[in-house]
């Protein structure tokens, strides 16, 4: 692509501009610099907008301003507010150029990834199907893991591993026991952030009992008192809470059923269209 200088200016007190038109598709035609956009507006005399760029390398002030020509849409007029004082960096390498002649990525090949950041998982496996895998240089990991703050593993959650969520759950109440809400206000936290909280977790697991058993008493207790300190003051049962608003209740979500409801859509993920795991889902 080759580009046309049209005009070169030098305003009293301020650096050089220099005016550039070339014939391009692209909004932005690449001139071998690397931007950043802060703006773009349209400007009195021409319908196409403005963009309005600055350069990325440390220290260097150029900026550009870049739009179609008036007179023609299929030219790109820049106006370059300044002179770079940097060597063009190095052109970036596309995702094409990394395929060998196979047509597999060398991100695939071992050697090209990070080892430091990887940990191999692996079962199902003989002693020397695992030791060939190791050979590869990948530290062996081991169960439970942490992913996206819900512990990995293959058996049911323990104390410690579901500890986390009532931690984060009591910390979210004890911060709002110091405001004066009503009981409403209480119905609406509960319903809106502490019920968000509870289904990342609840859409991965099936919680035990006795986790979601302590959810609920503590958002009893912030119910009625505003504080989880407080014990032995509920007014209605909970059971009777959880019935929808239209039979008495207040609408809130029986964590036991929701839960599973949640955990559902896993097994409808799993099935992947096979009928006879389908029909067992249903009933």
């Amino acid at each position: 692509m080759v580009s046309n200088i049209i005009g070169v200016t030098r305003p009293k007190n301020k650096t050089q501009s220099v005016i550039t038109q070339v014939e391009s598709v692209e909004d932005h035609p690449d001139d071998g610099f690397r931007w950043r956009k802060y703006g773009q507006k349209v400007v009195t005399g021409n319908a196409n907008p403005r963009s309005y760029y600055r350069c990325t390398y440390t220290g260097c002030e150029v900026k550009k301003l870049v739009e179609k020509s008036v007179d023609n849409v299929k030219l790109v007029v820049a106006t370059y507010d300044g002179i770079h004082e940097h060597v063009p960096p190095p052109e970036r390498i596309s995702k094409s150029s990394t395929k060998n002649q196979s047509g597999s990525s060398m991100s695939q090949d071992p050697s090209m990834q990070n080892k430091e950041k990887t940990e191999l998982f692996v079962g199902g496996l003989n002693q020397a199907e695992t030791t060939d895998l190791r050979s590869l240089g990948f530290t062996p990991g081991s169960m439970p893991i942490r992913y996206l703050g819900l512990p990995l593993m293959h058996r049911k959650l323990r104390i410690s591993e579901y500890r986390p969520l009532l931690v984060k759950i009591s910390g979210q109440f004890t911060a709002w026991s110091c405001k004066k809400l009503s009981y409403a206000g209480h119905a609406q936290l509960i319903n809106s952030v502490i019920y968000g909280t509870i289904n990342f977790w609840t859409s991965a697991f099936i919680l035990p009992k006795g986790c979601l058993q302590q959810i609920q008493s503590l958002c009893s207790r912030f119910l009625w008192t505003g504080n989880i300190t407080d014990r032995g003051v509920a007014k209605i049962a909970w059971s009777t809470i959880c019935l929808p608003k239209r039979e008495g209740g207040l609408g809130f979500r029986n964590l036991e059923i929701w839960n599973k409801t949640l955990c559902l859509k896993l097994g409808s993920t799993s099935s992947n269209g096979d009928p006879l795991l389908h029909s067992l889902q249903v009933c």
